[in-house]
């Protein structure tokens, strides 16, 4: 797709003298300007093909290989200098690149006023080095399209001949003006310039509108007349007009054959004698010097000034669907809401840093390459980024903010980069007319592009199917380019120094599965847009692409079988709760309703629920503050049913509970992976459905699988929604009236259940991110089978027999063959939460006890020390069954507090899970279990000020002035608690005091 650039290259000839249709202009420049004389002469426009070796010239404007006229012939043999000898070759084949079968015209300055428009716009664009006006397309094309020719540049000379060159200035300039009397500066430029080119150079060559005076200057100065020989002429009135006469004589008498000589030639023009040495010098210096350089090589603008015809043709469509000039948009950043428009269309962009920096890296990458490889670059080097990824997690947002923060601040310096927004969904599918028409993609894609900037223009989504079958109806069947389209808009900007941003979203909507490219629209336009790369702009603009879509394996597959290569640009799936938090704060100044936000335990205790999903989050927030009076509750309940119906979906049992499996796992998995080996379903499968969502794993090429605990929901054998419902779903919600063990106690037997029937699990996937041994890390269990929740009737410590008694009646060791998660009798020697009947591949005969501690969770210390842990690890490590199979004891500490002088070498027997992994290894459920430990993990903006005192150091009345300084908007971060407490208590000491209890705390804001 490369845009040629047009360059006409000077003839180089040893014999240029005498030459009547081939020297080029500049070969004359210097004598004629060191003399102060001007020259020229008549004759007709020639034209060859740059294909032939042959060039044919006739009367005619353009002549193909074929037609060799008579005139020709004639005038080439008036190159003969028969005094000298020396043959004049044709024109040299001038270097141009408009097409393969590019035309070069030899125009003759004389015959000015038969030149075409195309000829003229061409002219003008040539060099002022070699006879043009240095011009560049765009700046002809206003004229071309008003069809400015060789009469025009008539009307120009007259003009200055009859006035002067202001008032043929201001005339040529007033027929662009529009109707309010204004011109485009670029288009009035252009304007001087032609004027200035036929005042100096069009009108220097036209000999036959010299005086007398000027001709004597001429005969003495360039024919080389003495001035004996040049006083006859003079008092003759020899002027412009006969030396034009002469010339028209030449070519009539080489035409009839007649055999006149140089006097008598002289003789008939002007009706006097002339001796024959004067005659002679006469006529051979209008031959060499006239005739031969009035004559200038052009290269036609053909493809080119067809190329700007249809520009003109879109930039006129594009006119009658709008209602400003595009020069005068300012509100840039409404256009995408041809990608979305929704509540959160313009959430605070946040989260999404690495995939920015991904994809911009990619641009400047290519950039770079342009600058230093120029237009020709290979394919291999062509890398399109594409974003894969599950529905809601906001990949058509990524889309808007990097062309928005390239549009504001581009990589390229001086340059404007200028965002695009297409997509094949999101009405703008793929459309009836389009079907019926059989439109080729790459069109679809252009009649996207050009409803892009339309709306851009408008301010508003306009109607697509209307601009749809205007374009059909407009275009028909004319296939455009992309080139044309964007230089279009480049024209209508009105900027030289544009890049192009084009978002294509939904991309694998026109995938139709099929492998050649004739048969898939998808894998065809991807072949399109890498040839543009490929075969990037000369001048005015680069494009950097960006597809987008739910498919990972359809777009990545289509990427490489196009032959370019695809780069995948992984998006978090889910929020962190700090950017949750932005979010909602930046809400907060349009929305009142969410200003205290902070301080509403029942709103965050829903907000928890969507895990930082970003449609959840859009879908609670829209429902809490657009609807009347809607309470926390309403809003979740109307949002959470509205995002089931969006993700409703019939799933294989076996393949739901499978992929819950890898939800709480986090083990890492490829997208083309089946989730079960007998079923050839892949993870990339279940993202595309929205069943799942997949994260880059840190450091891999693997992915991870999470997912919404209001989603998560549907995939819940029923059985266990009770417990799930319990946990997470509950609408009665409280602070700090729960107990930390219960919660353990529920949470692992709900987590144990969906991991049943699961075998050769690690203890490294069975407590993700917890910290333990390297050969803990790699013991394997058994299959897990049912499993069973209970309470110790008695405490379990020390030595025992085979059997425990439980609220669900006694548990025989010896036969036990479920997973039972027991809550112990309290102050027991042990564990506060068991988990007994899981059997280690490699010991199945032993018993395996995991001593969950939650001990520490009522402690009024802000953290705890390894020491002390220890001590917990030797009573559990007493646990001993007294049957024939060996006890083996591991402890898992389970706190939301840092523990401090861990140990470098983590002991066999130890699981840890503190503050520095807590929210890994919980996962989608850290922020509710952060909640449940609230006795650890402070949420300050939440708690009464008895529940304050629960934590250490915080008495009564330091926990007053904690609520005396929290705003009811709440505290933001620690830096706006410390500057607010040091605000609001007058006394330095006690302030500084509270500070430094609550910095000990593990904080929630």
């Amino acid at each position: 797709m490369k845009r040629h650039l047009f360059r006409w290259s000077r003839t180089t000839s040893s014999a240029v003298k005498g030459s009547l249709c081939g020297s080029p202009i500049s070969t004359c420049f210097s004598k004629l300007f060191s003399d102060k004389l001007v020259f020229g002469g008549a004759g007709p426009a020639y034209v060859k093909n740059n294909n032939s070796t042959n060039p044919t010239c006739s009367q005619s404007t353009v002549f193909d290989d074929n037609n060799t006229s008579r005139s020709f012939h004639m005038l080439a043999r008036l190159l003969k200098d028969q005094s000298s000898g020396v043959s004049v070759s044709p024109p040299q084949q001038p270097t141009v690149n408009d097409s393969s079968n590019q035309l070069s015209v030899v125009l003759a300055f004389n015959n000015y006023e038969e030149w075409t428009a195309q000829q003229v716009a061409s002219l003008l664009c040539m060099k002022k080095f070699d006879g043009g006006a240095s011009l560049t397309v765009e700046d002809v094309k206003p004229l071309y399209d008003a069809s400015f020719k060789g009469t025009s540049l008539a009307n120009i000379v007259e003009d200055i001949k009859r006035d002067n060159y202001n008032y043929a200035l201001e005339k040529l300039q007033s027929r662009f003006k529009d109707n309010t009397g204004m011109i485009n500066p670029r288009l009035s430029d252009a304007c001087e310039t032609v004027v200035n080119w036929v005042n100096n150079t069009l009108m220097s060559k036209l000999f036959g509108l010299w005086d007398k005076n000027q001709v004597q200057s001429a005969l003495q100065g360039g024919a080389g007349l003495t001035m004996d020989q040049v006083e006859p002429l003079y008092k003759k009135g020899f002027d412009g007009s006969s030396l034009s006469k002469i010339v028209y004589e030449l070519c009539k008498s080489e035409q009839d054959g007649s055999a006149l000589t140089d006097a008598d030639l002289v003789k008939k023009v002007l009706g006097m004698e002339i001796d024959s040495s004067t005659g002679k010098h006469l006529v051979d210096w209008v031959k060499s010097v006239l005739i031969a350089q009035d004559k200038i090589q052009v290269p036609l603008l053909t493809t080119t000034l067809k190329l700007q015809s249809k520009q003109k043709k879109i930039q006129q469509f594009i006119q009658q669907f709008t209602t400003s000039p595009p020069k005068a948009i300012s509100n840039i950043e409404s256009i995408s809401n041809i990608l979305l428009s929704s509540f959160g269309t313009n959430f605070t962009f946040v989260d999404r840093e690495q995939s920015t920096k991904i994809i911009v890296d990619n641009y400047k990458q290519y950039s770079s390459l342009i600058d230093q490889k120029g237009l020709d670059l290979d394919k291999k080097n062509i890398i399109i980024p594409f974003i894969a990824a599950a529905p809601g997690v906001g990949k058509s947002r990524l889309l808007k903010e990097i062309g928005f923060n390239l549009y504001r601040k581009h990589f390229r310096e001086q340059v404007t980069c200028y965002p695009l927004f297409v997509s094949f969904g999101n009405g703008t599918a793929i459309t009836a007319t389009e079907k019926d028409r059989q439109l080729d993609i790459t069109q679809s894609f252009i009649i996207r592009i050009v409803f892009s900037f339309i709306c851009h223009i408008n301010g508003k989504k306009e109607n697509f199917l209307g601009i749809v079958s205007n374009w059909v109806a407009t275009f028909e069947n004319q296939i455009l380019d992309l080139n044309e389209v964007l230089g279009a808009i480049t024209s209508l900007l009105e900027k030289d120094n544009i890049d192009f941003f084009v978002a294509i979203d939904e991309a694998h909507q026109i995938d139709t599965n099929h492998t050649e490219k004739q048969h898939n629209p998808l894998r065809a336009f991807m072949s399109y847009l890498g040839s543009l790369l490929q075969n990037p702009q000369p001048d005015y603009w680069r494009l950097f692409p960006l597809l987008a879509g739910t498919y990972h394996n359809v777009l990545h597959r289509n990427l490489l079988g196009s032959t370019y290569t695809p780069l995948f640009v992984p998006v978090n799936a889910l929020l962190s709760s700090l950017n949750v938090a932005t979010v909602i704060d930046d809400l907060s100044n349009t929305h009142p309703k969410l200003r205290n936000w902070r301080t509403d335990v029942e709103f965050r205790h829903y907000l928890r629920l969507f895990s930082g999903f970003p449609r959840g989050l859009e879908y609670y927030l829209e429902q809490y503050v657009t609807q009347t009076e809607p309470t926390a509750r309403t809003a979740y309940e109307t949002s959470a049913s509205n995002l089931r119906q969006k993700y409703s979906f019939t799933m294989n049992n076996n393949i739901a509970q499978n992929l819950v499996a890898y939800i709480l796992t986090r083990q890492t998995v490829l997208k083309k992976d089946n989730i079960i080996r007998s079923i050839n379903f892949t993870f990339s499968d279940a993202e595309n459905l929205g069943f799942i969502m997949l994260d880059l794993a840190h450091n891999s090429s693997n992915f991870t699988c999470t997912y919404p605990p209001v989603l998560m929901y549907s995939m819940i054998d029923q059985q266990l929604r009770p417990i799930f419902e319990k946990l997470f779903l509950s609408t009665e919600r409280k602070v700090c009236g729960f107990s930390w063990e219960d919660h353990v106690h529920d949470y692992l037997y709900l987590f144990f259940n969906l991991l049943s029937n699961r075998s050769n699990l690690s203890l490294n996937e069975l407590f993700p991110f917890a910290n333990m041994s390297e050969k803990t890390a790699k013991l394997t269990l058994k299959q897990i089978q049912n499993c069973k929740q209970c309470t110790a009737k008695h405490q379990i410590q020390g030595t025992l027999n085979e059997k425990i008694d439980t609220t669900n009646g006694l548990l025989d060791l010896t036969k036990v063959t479920d997973c039972t998660i027991i809550k112990n009798a309290a102050s027991a020697q042990a564990g506060d939460v068991l988990i007994i009947g899981l059997k280690l591949q490699d010991s199945p005969n032993d018993i395996l006890v995991f001593h969950i501690q939650c001990k520490w969770a009522d402690s009024k210390k802000s953290s705890e020390t390894f020491e002390n842990i220890s001590i917990e690890i030797e009573m559990n490590k007493k646990l001993y069954f007294n049957t024939k199979s060996k006890t083996t004891n591991i402890t898992v500490i389970m706190s939301g507090k840092p523990i401090t002088d861990l140990p470098k070498n983590i002991p066999d027997n130890v699981i840890i899970v503190d503050k520095t992994n807590f929210a890994k290894y919980f996962g989608i459920f850290a922020d509710s279990m952060k909640f449940f430990c609230s006795k650890q993990i402070l949420h300050i903006n939440e708690v009464n000020a008895s529940e304050l005192q629960s934590f250490p150091r915080l008495d009564e009345q330091m926990a007053k002035y904690v609520m005396k300084s929290r705003p009811s908007t709440g505290f933001k971060n620690k830096k706006d608690m410390q500057r607010i407490i040091r605000t609001e208590i007058s006394n330095r000491g006690i302030a500084t005091k509270l500070i430094n209890i609550l910095n000990e705390t593990e904080i929630i804001f």
